[in-house]
């Protein structure tokens, strides 16, 4: 929808740069400023970085450059020195703060805004997951209990105790494949990490795509978790389209590891 944000914009401009720019009728957003945060590598990889002479044209360029990126989930704004603004692209894969921790680091000279103008999980997303076929590389049994690939996909999202989650066992290469039945257009998927411990254990986190024995990347964290409880966020490249999802921990060489979680989402694209 084409919609006039002028009034909106001039306010937010003029109230962080003395000079207000002349603006066009273009496409809006939502203005949705989270906090004076920084992004940092180990939260939020950002998709592409562009510097202008203003904070104004930072702001004027950025928005709608993000708006046509179906992985951008919000923008840094940062004014670097007198001359010199810049505007990053959020995120190749963006870490959720679990119980109210900080996601970003506080700064006096940036902000991160959320974007808001795609209504994201209630009319362009669905959670095909749940419920869904499961496999497992491997199969955690703790005390009585199986911790079962099943867990994963169940719609549970808080795990307070291990017999909550899904674990592989201590292995090389552990991994997690979910079926879908059928090829569909992957959005974005969502990891909810547990919320009782080993936030060190989710490192060299991969995701793919695929089917028929063909598999494309959607994200990598390296890791680890800075906080046990995160939410991992992955936006898959648009048009991606498969029948399955596999998360894996890449072991390096001649190290094993856990693979555990609590929920996985995988939202469909409508």
């Amino acid at each position: 929808m084409r919609l006039m944000f002028l009034s909106t914009l001039n306010w937010y401009i003029g109230s962080t740069y003395s000079k207000e720019i002349e603006l066009q009728q273009c496409t809006t957003l939502n203005l949705n400023t989270k906090a004076g945060v920084e992004l940092i590598e180990e939260k939020a990889y950002p998709l592409w970085t562009n510097d202008y002479e203003t904070y104004g044209a930072a702001l004027y360029h950025c928005f709608p450059r993000c708006e046509k990126d179906e992985r951008c989930v919000g923008i840094e704004l940062c004014r670097i020195r007198p001359g010199n603004s810049r505007c990053r692209g959020c995120c190749e894969w963006f870490v959720n703060p679990h119980e109210g921790v900080p996601a970003l680091k506080t700064s006096e000279v940036c902000r991160y805004i959320e974007v808001d103008n795609k209504n994201y999980i209630a009319e362009n997303g669905s959670n095909v997951a749940l419920n869904a076929s499961t496999t497992a590389s491997s199969i955690l049994g703790f005390e009585s209990t199986i911790l079962s690939p099943s867990k994963a996909v169940d719609g549970v999202t808080s795990c307070p105790g291990p017999t909550y989650i899904f674990s592989s066992t201590f292995e090389a290469d552990p991994w997690l494949e979910i079926n879908l039945q059928r090829v569909i257009t992957i959005w974005r998927i969502i990891v909810h990490t547990r919320q009782d411990c080993c936030a060190e254990r989710t490192v060299n986190f991969y995701i793919t795509y695929g089917g028929n024995g063909q598999n494309n990347s959607c994200g990598f964290f390296p890791g680890p978790l800075p906080n046990r409880g995160d939410v991992l966020l992955f936006q898959c490249p648009p048009n991606a389209r498969g029948s399955s999802v596999n998360l894996m921990i890449q072991s390096k060489p001649g190290e094993t590891n856990w693979l555990s979680l609590c929920e996985v989402e995988i939202l469909q694209k409508v």
